[in-house]
């Protein structure tokens, strides 16, 4: 109710945009465009909010210029085939899994997929079944123990990379689902831009996943809300992608959304050629200077330069890039140190006006983009260097064995996982249940029908139809003591959850 405020003191949401604007905070955050960074002319986005008129094709049954954007895409992504999405990767990972179901209600799913992925397997009514995150990543082993244990699955579901840039596998994971009969879609929402350095790890679309999905407004420069759904083989039928495409996405879908997607995919094509180009004259597709054309060789030299520079720190330490790991993505560990990753992330937020993207128990997590401007690297490293500087370190542990370790997660309390509550119902069934609201310091031992989780970045910490486990309540506990956001909840406040009766 907001029957107190006044209304003198009242801020549009545009004029609040307009002054965030204005305010000088350095996004190291999506989207991918960074606002610009001076790097596109500003266009009016009324002047080109149209709707289906004559010459502008329909997303929905394209036979024009959304066509042919499609297949430029495709193209480009040496996919199959290659649709827009205007409803972000949700939409893509909706009508995937709606389409990939088939006459199975079995699904396989990472653990540490995102919220979407559960709720289409409400919607469907599937029967999911999981594999769990070994040091970040799934292991192959798991998803053939997986599929040998139950033969109602019809899909695997993975996301490669995770949020904070670990990839799995995909090759050999492709290669078992594929002995069983059943697809592979990958959400590689957050891997968008790895086809374009060698600097980033290879793309699923190259190994063998039969749909990927991308968030290019992640670490793209392409407006929040866009996303492409990428089809990688013949195993998937076309006809039931475009329907349920049409399920999921608005039937007046954004025309200044899909010219972002456009436009966005056109300054990639224009760089790669002057990324190849500068590759034969400098005979490699990495380049450790300034000097060449491209924008992506520029990037990831400067990428570089700052993961070298930030290896000096002493007490904080960044997570290492690799072939598993996606170096865009740079991860500030806080667990040595006595603050923990939500006050590093306000101390770059309110003393060095630096926005990173999210925050966890032991991390900080930084986006960077070809668009990130030339003095942003060295603004970052002068800060972490700092707040370096006035930390002491709360353990003796080598980091250089530390990181070796495959995990970021030494704390003493170990708050940083996922724990395992037992499935004993599917998630519709649990969703739609008899059920009451409790307090959620006392609901272990009881079946969920709330979906909780930290957003971002938005993966469960428990789904509908499990029974929750005292150590999922701890954890939940602490990271509310802490101050952070846990949603899901049956109220705003974070006291109760809804279970079965």
């Amino acid at each position: 109710m907001t029957e107190n405020r006044n209304e003198t003191d009242y801020i549009s949401l545009y004029e609040r945009l307009k002054a965030h604007n204005e305010e000088g905070i350095y996004p190291f955050h999506m989207p991918g465009h960074k606002r610009y960074a001076g790097k596109a002319p500003v266009i009016d986005p009324y002047g080109i909010d149209i709707t289906e008129i004559d010459g502008f094709d329909d997303l929905h049954h394209p036979e024009g210029c959304i066509m042919e954007a499609e297949e430029r895409a495709a193209k480009l992504y040496g996919t199959f085939k290659t649709y827009y999405l205007i409803n972000g990767c949700t939409g893509g990972i909706l009508a995937a899994i709606s389409a990939c179901c088939g006459r199975k209600d079995g699904i396989l799913i990472a653990r540490n997929c995102h919220k979407a992925v559960y709720n289409v397997v409400m919607i469907n009514r599937l029967r999911p079944y999981y594999v769990w995150p070994e040091r970040h990543v799934i292991t192959p082993a798991s998803v053939k123990e997986a599929l040998e244990e139950h033969d109602d699955i019809g899909c695997v579901v993975i996301t490669s990379p995770t949020y904070e840039g670990y990839t799995s596998d995909i090759s050999e994971i492709a290669d078992i689902v594929h002995e069983y009969g059943i697809t592979l879609i990958v959400d590689e929402a957050h891997g968008a831009h790895f086809p374009w350095s060698d600097m980033f790890p290879e793309s699923s679309i190259k190994l063998g996943a039969d749909i990927v999905i991308h968030g290019i407004h992640k670490t793209l420069p392409s407006l929040t809300q866009t996303a492409l759904l990428h089809v990688c083989s013949d195993r998937i039928d076309l006809t039931e992608i475009r329907r349920y495409l049409s399920v999921y996405q608005s039937s007046s879908p954004s025309y200044v959304l899909m010219g972002s997607i456009d436009h966005c995919l056109e300054y990639i094509r224009n760089d790669m050629t002057a990324y190849d180009a500068a590759a034969v004259n400098g005979g490699t597709g990495i380049c450790d200077t300034d000097h060449s054309e491209s924008d992506y060789r520029r990037y990831t030299a400067k990428l570089r330069r700052c993961y070298e520079q930030l290896a000096e720190l002493k007490n904080l330490y960044v997570l290492p890039w690799g072939s598993d790991r996606d170096a865009s993505k740079i991860v500030i560990c806080t667990d040595r140190v006595e603050i923990d990753g939500l006050q590093c992330y306000n101390i770059l937020r309110h003393t060095y006006d630096m926005q990173p993207e999210m925050y966890s128990a032991e991390h900080v997590i930084l986006m960077t983009s070809v668009w990130d401007s030339d003095d942003s690297y060295d603004r970052l490293v002068q800060a972490l260097k700092e707040i370096d500087g006035g930390l002491d370190s709360r353990v003796s542990e080598d980091p250089e064995e530390a990181v070796s370790s495959g995990t970021d997660v030494r704390t003493t309390d170990k708050t940083y996982r996922y724990p395992h509550n037992e499935t004993v119902t599917d998630i519709h069934s649990a969703v739609h249940a008899d059920s009451m609201d409790i307090i959620f310091e006392g609901s272990a031992g009881y079946i969920s029908c709330d979906m909780v989780y930290l957003y971002p970045p938005g993966i469960p910490y428990i789904v509908p139809g499990e029974r929750i486990s005292a150590e999922c309540v701890g954890l939940l506990d602490i990271y509310k003591k802490r101050g952070y956001a846990v949603k899901g909840m049956a109220d705003m406040e974070g006291r109760l959850i809804r279970v079965m009766k």
